[in-house]
């Protein structure tokens, strides 16, 4: 039976921040079945994918139960201009997103919270640091610092997510990511 945590790392989320927190402290496993002591995450994460939902990890690894499973959600529409910036923001966000959106269910966050399998705590991006410091008490990874890691490519410039949107592409998005609007209330 797969004891202790599991850290589901959804793209643009602040997973690499959390993923780097937990192996400072060698006492978590970031994308793997189970929390040992002194023991590297990566020996074990680098057997997965970093962006797999619990459904997809339950298959090889059968019943997550028993784990403590938890994750982080962020608005869908400023999710995706963290995208753009993260693949360099290259040519305009509207060409982007068109592009990006054919993938359709492929990078949906709401991928990760449709399944079977349920998450135990879920985070919020808009509220990281208040909820990281529960979480972190809750691992027992007492005095572990969530570093501001992998942060998008020239990063907005202080522009407004909403900026980025036509109505009809905001649309598309609210659509597309409607478990995690419904689940959270996120609102254009």
């Amino acid at each position: 039976m797969l004891n202790g945590n599991l850290f589901i790392h959804i793209p643009r989320t602040a997973g690499t921040s959390i993923r780097d927190a937990m192996l400072a402290t060698g006492k978590a496993w970031y994308a793997a079945p189970v929390s040992r002591p002194n023991q590297h995450i990566r020996d074990r994460a680098n057997q997965f994918s970093p962006h797999l939902t619990l459904d997809q990890l339950a298959k090889p690894l059968g019943n997550l139960g028993s784990l403590w499973k938890f994750t982080v959600a962020r608005n869908p529409w400023d999710r995706f201009v963290s995208v753009w910036h993260y693949f360099g923001a290259k040519g305009s966000f509207q060409t982007f997103m068109k592009r990006f959106l054919r993938r359709g269910r492929s990078i949906s966050q709401s991928k990760f919270f449709d399944g079977s399998q349920k998450f135990d705590c879920v985070m919020r991006y808009e509220a990281l640091e208040r909820d990281w410091l529960w979480v972190r008490d809750q691992l027992m990874l007492y005095g572990a610092e969530l570093p501001r890691a992998n942060p998008g490519n020239n990063r907005r410039k202080h522009r407004e997510y909403r900026d980025f949107y036509t109505d009809a592409l905001a649309a598309e998005v609210e659509e597309l990511e409607a478990v995690v609007v419904d689940m959270f209330g996120y609102e254009f």
